[in-house]
């Protein structure tokens, strides 16, 4: 049980609930001092200076105290980055992370549906089948994207698939001039460093009686508040004319809705990066998108365009989103270019060739494309228009900046390299923000209302003899217009969840916007 347990970030945990040192010390029976020393520890000498009896005794107190171990420990390695996509995809999976308390429900909506949390899992090798959506779904991820189809079988590239960024790689900066070059090493190795994740399968797809079959298993075992999205992409091949990638786009999306799917994401990333100028990635955009709703009319449609900045995202979102062609957008990788340092020097990796990025090197980038989608959105008057953050989020503090910046869903993909428990971490930091904001949240609606109240009466005293009955009825009736606009506005960004701003006005400021609109009438 305490494999992979990082048991001195469990005991901070323990140390935090209970309050202080001493308190620890007693619950786990040691001196005062034992229990200092232990918070000390480095990960590398937990093995060397905790007994397996003391061990022992830190996992049954985290029992004691409703802590789930498995958010202190590293997951189970999901990917054999040695091993082929056939081959990964066939090995059994090992035990989901077991929750001692059932998630919270945050009953959230997003495109139409409603669902329980807005952490997920994007379309990668990790949801590349059935048995790997059920994983994740039972390990707290809510709103799942079964890995990209195509409408022919297509196998992956033989290994090595899967590069992890150099930690000397900083962090790219916006605006991107030209198409990044990458330093990148061998492979990625579970319970390392993340920086970033270049995966390099090609377009692999089974053919579609095989994935229309295995998405429906996959949505079999979905619990209510969860939702599964399918990724679909139509041919890229330049050998092949323009109309026909038109009409493979049709085709894949009818084989999707065929399927079953109530929201059809369409990667088309690619399919964007070939072209050079603003108006031919805009139009191929508009012009798939289009196909789309004709050949899944009852479906939502999500368009993963990767990454787009300035001019190109702004045109992106007025053309198809602006023009009601989709419902959301997903934010995901950045193509780039990959090299290593080998002895003999630089090496280029395929030919120069581009790849797809993800993970901590762009999350800056993600989270400024994420903020200005938000912008448009309220630009363009786009309330239910969705915004989905993929592949890069790692940390609950990036989970947060997320949320904060717009995103209505974060799903994660590249740390799940690392460290499969990711999803479940993220839920359970979710849930318990919720469980120590809602007393909190319910205080501040009470003072929203009691503001309001006050804000009436110091106007009827201030205006006084010159306040009519009507007069006074309507300004009853503005104050409770306003105190459901606050409410509403609250409520607005439903994927805050426990998060959202939770701050009451103040009588001024109740006072000062009645006053506008009494005036006003």
């Amino acid at each position: 049980m305490t494999d992979n347990v990082r048991l001195v970030k469990l005991l901070q945990e323990q140390k935090r609930r209970l309050g202080s040192v001493r308190k620890l010390a007693e619950r786990l029976g040691v001196s005062e001092k034992t229990a200092n020393d232990w918070l000390k520890l480095k990960d590398d000498e937990e093995d060397r200076r905790l007994r397996p009896d003391n061990k022992d005794r830190i996992l049954k107190l985290a029992l004691d105290l409703d802590i789930e171990p498995e958010r202190f420990a590293f997951g189970p390695a999901l990917w054999d980055c040695k091993a082929s996509w056939e081959e990964n995809l066939s090995l059994s999976l090992p035990a989901h992370p077991r929750s001692l308390r059932p998630f919270v429900d945050h009953a959230i909506e997003f495109l139409g549906h409603r669902i329980s949390s807005p952490i997920g899992v994007w379309g990668s090798s990790f949801t590349a089948n059935a048995a790997r959506v059920k994983f994740f779904a039972l390990s707290g991820a809510d709103v799942l994207t079964y890995k990209a189809v195509g409408s022919q079988s297509v196998r992956a590239i033989w290994p090595p698939n899967v590069y992890a960024v150099s930690q000397d790689q900083p962090a790219l900066s916006s605006p991107l001039r030209g198409v990044p070059e990458i330093e990148v090493i061998a492979t990625a190795e579970p319970h390392g460093t993340n920086n970033g994740v270049v995966a390099s399968f090609g377009y692999p797809s089974t053919g579609p009686e095989y994935w229309q079959a295995d998405f429906r298993v996959a949505q079999q075992s979905l619990r209510p508040g969860q939702l599964l999205i399918l990724s679909v992409r139509g041919t890229c091949c330049p050998k092949v004319q323009a109309r026909e990638r038109l009409h493979d786009w049709a085709n894949v999306c009818e084989l999707a809705a065929e399927a079953g799917a109530r929201i059809i994401e369409l990667d088309l990333a690619k399919a964007i990066e070939e072209l050079a100028d603003v108006a031919g990635k805009v139009g191929l955009a508009v012009s798939i998108c289009k196909i789309a709703r004709k050949a899944a009319p009852d479906a939502k449609i999500l368009v993963n365009f990767g990454y787009a900045e300035g001019e190109l995202l702004s045109a992106l979102a007025c053309q198809t989103a602006g023009q009601r062609l989709c419902d959301g957008f997903t934010i995901s990788t950045i193509p780039v270019r990959l090299y290593h340092e080998a002895p003999y020097g630089r090496e280029i990796l395929f030919n120069g060739e581009t790849r797809c990025l993800t993970g901590p090197v762009i999350v800056g980038l993600q989270l400024q494309c994420v903020a200005a989608l938000k912008r448009v959105r309220e630009r363009e008057n786009l309330p239910r228009f969705a915004i989905v953050a993929a592949g890069s989020i790692s940390t609950e503090q990036e989970f947060t900046a997320a949320l904060y910046n717009g995103a209505d869903v974060v799903q994660v993909a590249s740390a799940c390299y690392f460290d499969s428990y990711v999803p479940f971490k993220l839920r359970k930091y979710y849930d318990s923000q919720a469980r120590e904001s809602c007393k909190a949240m319910e205080g501040e609606r009470d003072v929203a209302l009691i503001n309001f109240t006050k804000a009436v009466r110091r106007i009827e005293l201030d205006l006084d003899s010159k306040l009519t009955l009507q007069g006074r009825e309507r300004l009853l009736a503005i104050a409770q217009e306003e105190m459901l606009q606050w409410l509403r506005r609250v409520d607005t960004v439903s994927s805050l969840g426990p998060m959202r701003p939770k701050s009451a006005p103040t009588v001024e400021d109740c006072v000062a916007t009645i006053q506008v609109r009494f005036i006003q009438r």
